[in-house]
């Protein structure tokens, strides 16, 4: 499942020092992602506001990764579809993912993954 993103907010977590968080959205469709950023990490990949960038889950590990993309690993604690809304929420060592959508396309995709399932996770720069 392939997404693109554009980067909208990259603030401080109010309740956890060191801790940003990355919030993006679909250009035109209904969908959400906010990602829990550790400032180091960040240091790393210096994700910017108004970036774009290609978000990819897979059930099976992704290959193409470049330099400055970054590439994690966790684990489906929610997947939950209220109406046409859906959210998948992925538990990347502790740091957490959240995906929103009310997007046909896109929901099919997230309910697709099942509870404790190990997701892929790749933020491609474009």
């Amino acid at each position: 499942m392939k997404m693109l993103l554009v980067i909208d907010k990259i603030e401080k977590d109010p309740y956890i020092p060191k801790l940003l968080l990355l919030k993006g959205r679909h250009k035109e469709k209904n969908l959400q992602v906010t990602l829990d950023l550790p400032e180091k990490l960040q240091d790393i990949v210096e994700f910017k506001e108004g970036e774009e960038v290609e978000v990819e889950l897979s059930k099976e590990k992704i290959s193409d990764v470049g330099g400055k993309d970054l590439y994690m690993h966790g684990y489906v604690l929610l997947k939950e579809k209220r109406g046409s809304k859906v959210t998948l929420q992925i538990s990347i060592h502790g740091l957490m993912l959240r995906i929103t959508s009310s997007v046909p396309e896109y929901s099919k995709e997230l309910t697709s993954f099942s509870e404790f399932e190990k997701v892929y996770v790749l933020f491609r720069r474009k």
